[in-house]
């Protein structure tokens, strides 16, 4: 099953399995393979011998804080003089901005070194020239036509870089200034791989390659860091003695530290992982903590709000691109609030925060659209884009908004198919009963880490008869079961599969894909199914009577609505041979169609 789950992710030979099974640090591409690494690591020493202010110039979401947090933390131990600014999102937006530049020049600055930013940066890099400071740029995104005519620029992503890997998030690339600025010192590989591991999940980069030896092997330095302000934010969330994985980075660690760049200052983040004061790193966990709260409560009435304006404004069936503003939504939480979006109408979206004549625009896509393909085709309606095929972020006149929905929608016309907008789950295997084991479920941690580009791996089984239900947790969201085929108890759990509790009660046997995980719980170790789907297959002409008076008592308490739409009693339905439930899976919202032959 394991070598079938690599055949599906491309890993086939012996060598490619060990470097995928066992990633170790000696495995990290030599950082002067990238391009202009040479040039920028000699013009830092010098910036440093000479005591040359340097400025590193970060971003405001996870990324680019802890970019920013390792090259300050190590040029301040190699002895250099050295600051950090982060733009504010909402005041400033993301990059290099004309103001910032005047005033880091005004502060004495002669060197800037972007991180997790910079390769679009034209005018802002001349500016600096003029003010007689150098710009070395560090960054991630991809390059546009013409690039800034800065000292050295270091992206992977630049048609003439020859370095092996292309998708290091910004703190990868950073990681890797660090790395040549040490002359290759494994020791700083380690010192700051629990930031690097942090910043690399949170950007959800490809878990592969370089970002895979990073993560795989960052993960116990970021279990057992030495970083103050981690352990605070640990402490506060009571998970210090709880093992982080990816998941727990993604939804726990990382949105805490993005929420200041989001709502408040970013630069909050930065401090909090770089003081070494006990007392300090609490208080500013504690501020991160309810920056988050007020995060989410923005975030919900943003949701609402853009749903409101879709569902009431928006043709699904014409428009496979949404592109909705409005005047009242924060600039700093689109983003996610465009992900759930993504997530609900299966079809690109971009959220745009109107201010004054101009609005911020924050876009995710579908994997069989490039948005940032797109934008450039829709460039001359934009003041400023840059991004990702998945992600992207823009600034436009408010009086083009409407051009750009009609326009990118014409693109995607051609490029979105109707296959597109239907939500898939893609399963890796089709299990037997005798395959779901502890064993199985042991080997399969073998592969972690897992997230973007190596997704944990979803299995199907059929027929399994459901031998005990029960709903668990607040408000009674998730069903717990028992399953079982030939052998058996096999335990289940379905995360905000409460809701289809009474439904599967009529079910003698569900189709399900899951995951298959060891669940450790209070010393007791055993495999689990973890749901993601699940179906009714079609039952027997035997089965068909024997359950009619259950699906009668349930006919009895359907609302009028529904029994004036179909207008038959339920010998009628039997023959018909369908039933209809609408079902509600958490995050899908479908509705399933449950056949009874």
């Amino acid at each position: 099953v394991v070598l079938q789950l690599l055949k599906n992710r491309g890993i086939e030979t012996t060598e490619e399995i060990n470097r995928f099974i066992n990633p170790t640090l000696d495995l990290l591409y030599n950082p002067l393979l990238l391009k202009d690494m040479a040039k920028a690591v000699k013009r830092i020493n010098t910036a440093i011998n000479k005591r040359h202010k340097i400025t590193i110039y970060g971003d405001y979401d996870v990324d680019g804080i802890t970019s920013c947090c390792i090259l300050v933390k190590l040029l301040r131990k190699m002895g250099a003089d050295v600051n950090y600014y982060i733009p504010s999102r909402q005041h400033e937006g993301y990059g290099l901005n004309l103001e910032a530049v005047k005033k880091i020049s005004n502060e004495g600055t002669r060197l800037i070194i972007t991180v997790d930013n910079g390769i679009g940066s034209y005018e802002e890099v001349e500016l600096a020239k003029s003010l007689g400071m150098d710009v070395i740029i560090t960054d991630h995104h991809e390059p546009q036509e013409m690039l800034p005519n800065a000292y050295a620029i270091i992206d992977p992503k630049q048609n003439d870089c020859n370095y092996p890997f292309k998708n290091l998030a910004g703190v990868g690339v950073a990681l890797k200034l660090a790395h040549a600025l040490t002359d290759m010192n494994p020791d700083t590989i380690k010192e700051y791989l629990d930031l690097a591991t942090l910043g690399t999940v949170a950007d959800m980069v490809p878990i592969l390659d370089e970002n895979r030896i990073i993560v795989k092997n960052g993960l116990n330095f970021l279990n057992n860091t030495k970083n103050k302000g981690l352990n605070a934010i640990y402490s506060k969330l009571n998970i210090k003695d709880t093992q982080l994985d990816t998941g727990k980075i993604s939804f726990i660690l990382a949105p805490r530290l993005n929420a200041v760049g989001r709502i408040s200052d970013a630069a909050i983040a930065v401090e909090l992982l770089l003081t070494e004061d006990d007392v300090h790193a609490a208080e500013l966990a504690e501020t991160l903590e309810n920056v988050n709260k007020e995060r989410q409560a923005i975030e919900t009435k943003i949701f609402n709000e853009a749903r409101a304006i879709i569902d009431q404004n928006f043709d699904l069936n014409k428009e496979r691109v949404l592109v909705v503003s409005s005047p009242d939504w924060n600039p700093g939480v689109i983003g996610i609030v465009a992900s759930k979006l993504v997530e609900l109408y299966s079809r690109p979206c971009i959220l745009i925060a109107e201010e004054g004549k101009e609005g911020r625009g924050s876009g995710r896509s579908i994997s069989s659209f490039n948005l940032f393909e797109a934008l450039t085709r829709v460039s001359h309606l934009l003041k400023r884009y840059g991004g990702h095929e998945q992600a992207a972020g823009i600034l436009i006149d408010v009086n083009n908004i409407r051009d750009l929905r009609a326009e990118i929608n014409q693109l995607a016309n051609d490029l979105i198919t109707d296959d597109d907008l239907n939500r898939k789950l893609d399963i890796d295997v089709e299990l037997k009963e005798k395959d779901i084991n502890l064993e199985l479920a042991r080997q399969l941690e073998l592969l972690e880490p897992f997230g973007f580009g190596n997704p944990k791996p979803t299995f199907m089984c059929r027929d399994f008869s459901i031998q005990r239900l029960r709903t668990v947790g607040r408000g009674n969201k998730h069903l717990k079961m028992s399953l079982k085929k030939r052998k058996g108890p096999i335990s289940a759990i379905g995360f905000n599969f409460g809701p289809y509790k009474e439904d599967l009660d009529l079910a003698p046997y569900v189709d399900m894909a899951f995951h298959l995980e060891v669940n450790r719980w209070q010393g007791c170790v055993q495999h689990q199914l973890n749901i993601k789907d699940l179906k009714v297959p079609y039952l027997e002409d035997d089965l068909l009577y024997s359950i009619e008076s259950r699906y009668y008592d349930f006919f009895k308490n359907v609302n009028s609505e529904f029994m004036q739409t179909y207008n038959k009693d339920i010998s009628s339905v039997i023959n018909h041979k369908s039933l209809i439930f609408k079902g509600i899976n958490g995050n899908d919202k479908r509705e399933y169609v449950y056949k009874l032959l």
